[in-house]
């Protein structure tokens, strides 16, 4: 069995040393050493564990010499400056959203942009003017590659890239199909996730806890709620990073799926441990042996995993209005959105708008966290204003919702509203109710226990929601969105907050279920 050498790779350079290289010059010299590192990594075959370890370990390395590259240059992300080869073309727009590109987490502490690989991944999307050059375009070898998204109802087709390199090479086969077609090609908005960052999340050990999920239920009286409803024969969507399937809390029998799903990730896997952390509280199974359960333990769970591009949420809330036109009753769990310094133009979310309508009317039960945006739109910490709900997290097809702790008292960074565009059509006045995530609260991140000094942001408060729409459907599986959103907010207990900061008060799961 070969050795496993201890000497992974040069040591990472100091910042003025990449001071001078721009963006383009970085990619590449980061794929070269990459290259370099890992041609020092021990044989697969011979010694398989050497190799994984190895791999890792460079992982690692390659993060801290992005690290690097950024502290030299102010902290920037890549921001697009062309389309690439000879200039920009007519058909080729690029967006200059702050962020894009880039998966960032949206927290009361700020991480900032990813420096993984998914930071390289970008998609572009081609719409066509008509139905006719559509179709005549779906028959070319030019969309045969898989990644590739559909959508025939907004008459588009959406792209995969991965590095500079295949940008450059992808926008040249777009800008054909521009020319020939007419089409327009658009580079993809890639929203954020509503969290606490993981780096904020510490151990049992280096912080033991003061509450956990358990304390949660009590408090949302999700456990009273149990003798009449644990949410069997309901599907929770859960868009997000993935779901840990190592974990006990999701069982075989817990796993559900969508038949003809357009868009397919590794399932039952999670990278960042977001993901999991909300399929835990909306419904981990529990049971002997297992440390958590959720507040929906008999509910099917869907690992929806995405990277969070406008094209990959259309597709997957495609998919669930058609499970729930089957007759599965379907609630997409959501704790994802933006910054305040990364909001897209609204006709960039017009085809994720359209989707969400579109299950809406199938019946899917939508659930959004309202965000954590309350410090970063220069809110104090005991004000309720401004306005930190942004764009379409106001539609009244879904619920928005914030956070507070288990003394009812709330979160400085939740977001208030009443929203950005309350008062306009298919808009209602948000957050609709907030659930409580515990100071110091223990809960599944990703494969292990962890504790939140702060909550769990209100990407912890949604999936409550979303648990407790599955316990509602259970006792009555033909309700629809609109009764079961009232039926929410009408049970909720009050708080002494305006409505701008609480909505209708904090979720009773007990209350909800026994009015039906």
């Amino acid at each position: 069995m070969t050795a496993v050498r201890k000497e992974t790779c040069d040591s990472v350079p100091p910042p003025h040393v990449i001071a001078h290289l721009d963006d383009d010059a970085f990619n590449t010299k980061f794929n070269e050493v990459r290259r370099r590192k890992m041609r020092m990594a021990p044989s697969l075959s011979e010694n398989p564990k050497g190799y994984f370890g190895f791999k890792r370990r460079i992982k690692v390395e390659m993060r801290r010499y992005t690290i690097a590259f950024k502290e030299a240059h102010g902290g920037r992300a890549r921001h697009i400056q062309g389309s690439g080869g000879s200039g920009p073309s007519k058909h080729v727009r690029r967006r200059p959203v702050r962020g894009k590109g880039q998966l960032h987490d949206s927290g009361p502490n700020e991480r900032g942009p990813s420096t993984d690989a998914s930071a390289l991944v970008k998609r572009f999307k081609v719409r066509f003017p008509d139905e006719k050059t559509f179709k005549v375009a779906g028959r070319s070898e030019d969309i045969s590659d898989p990644s590739v998204l559909t959508n025939m109802t907004r008459r588009y087709f959406s792209f995969r890239s991965f590095g500079k390199d295949g940008e450059d090479r992808l926008l040249e086969k777009l800008d054909k199909l521009g020319r020939v077609y007419d089409a327009t090609v658009t580079e993809s908005y890639r929203f954020s996730l509503d969290s606490e960052l993981p780096e904020t999340f510490k151990s049992v050990e280096e912080m033991p806890p003061a509450a956990d999920l358990d304390d949660v239920l009590n408090k949302i009286r999700a456990k009273d709620a149990w003798a009449r409803s644990k949410g069997a024969g309901v599907s929770i969507a859960i868009v997000d990073t993935g779901i840990d399937g190592a974990r006990p809390e999701f069982p075989d029998w817990k796993r559900g799926s969508i038949p003809a799903l357009q868009y397919e990730q590794p399932k039952w896997r999670d990278d960042l441990g977001h993901g999991t952390m909300c399929a835990c509280i909306a419904a981990a199974a529990g049971g002997e042996g297992v440390e958590f359960t959720g507040v929906a333990p008999e509910a099917m769970l869907i690992d929806c995993k995405t990277r969070f591009f406008e094209e990959e949420i259309e597709a997957i809330f495609m998919d669930l209005a058609k499970l729930a036109g089957n007759g599965t009753p379907v609630v997409a769990s959501n704790s994802w959105g933006y910054k305040p310094d990364d909001i897209p133009p609204r006709e960039t979310l017009e085809d994720v708008e359209a989707a969400i309508a579109a299950a809406y009317s199938s019946g899917v039960v939508s659930v959004f966290s309202a965000g954590n945006n309350h410090i970063l739109a220069g809110g104090d910490k005991e004000s309720d204003t401004p306005n930190s709900i942004y764009t379409f997290k106001s539609r009244s097809d879904l619920l928005a919702v914030g956070g507070c702790d288990l003394r009812d008292k709330i979160w400085h960074y939740s977001s208030r509203g009443p929203g950005e565009r309350h008062g306009e059509d298919g808009m209602s006045a948000k957050p609709d109710v907030v659930a409580p995530t515990p100071e110091r609260g223990k809960v599944l991140y990703g494969g292990k226990a962890m504790v939140g000094p702060v909550g769990w942001g209100t990407s912890g408060a949604a999936p409550q929601v979303s648990g407790l729409a599955a316990l509602l459907l259970t006792t009555r599986p033909d309700l629809p969105p609109s009764e079961l959103f009232d039926i929410i907010r009408e049970s909720a207990l009050m708080l002494p907050y305006p409505a701008v900061t609480v909505g209708h008060g904090v979720i009773d799961c007990n209350a909800a279920v026994s009015s039906i």
